[in-house]
């Protein structure tokens, strides 16, 4: 892909750095008085993890990468990683434990999630907007003991890639379903 100028780069980017693809993770245009402006940029490696601190002139520019988005279904975690089935070819996509850290624990089997593709490698996952997690639990009934399902319904709102908190239920959950 072609050279991008710095400073239109943003959060989320994907640029060749040192030979390896890389995201943008931060990135902020500063111009100190009397002096030229300057981008303060951090990349993180997809390959190694490792961070790198940019600081670049505002007419320098990195080689971009096409970034694209793809929705796949999860399907199943074995010991290769996270599989992820596009849901017209049935392509399977593995994706890595360290990439799938932060969202591993809102993963439902058989929801659609969306994996941005680098070069042919996943490089981030972005949950949906809203999740709807219904879990069913049991409660105790005074009179005889004997044990009834009780189901609660949550939305569980999050921006992209950014899950948020969700309310715990009133009583201990069992089981998680997708509704």
């Amino acid at each position: 892909m072609a050279s991008v100028n710095v400073i239109s780069l943003r959060k989320g980017h994907a640029v060749r750095h040192n030979n390896e693809v890389c995201l943008v993770i931060e990135h902020e245009l500063k111009t100190p008085p009397r002096m030229a402006s300057y981008v303060q940029m951090s990349v993180r490696s997809v390959a190694s993890k490792k961070v790198s601190n940019l600081r670049m002139t505002s007419n320098d520019s990195l080689e971009g990468v096409h970034l694209e988005k793809v929705g796949h279904e999860f399907s199943y975690k074995d010991t290769e990683g996270y599989h992820f089935l596009h849901p017209e070819t049935y392509d399977d996509m593995v994706v890595y434990e360290d990439l799938i850290e932060d969202v591993k624990n809102y993963l439902i089997d058989g929801q659609l999630y969306t994996l941005l593709i680098a070069d042919g490698l996943v490089v981030a996952i972005e949950l949906p907007m809203t999740m709807v997690i219904r879990s069913m639990a049991k409660k105790e009934q005074r009179r005889n003991s004997l044990w009834e399902d009780i189901a609660a319904t949550w939305v569980l709102s999050s921006s992209p890639g950014t899950p948020k908190a969700m309310t715990p239920p009133p009583h201990p959950a069992t089981a998680f379903l997708a509704t």
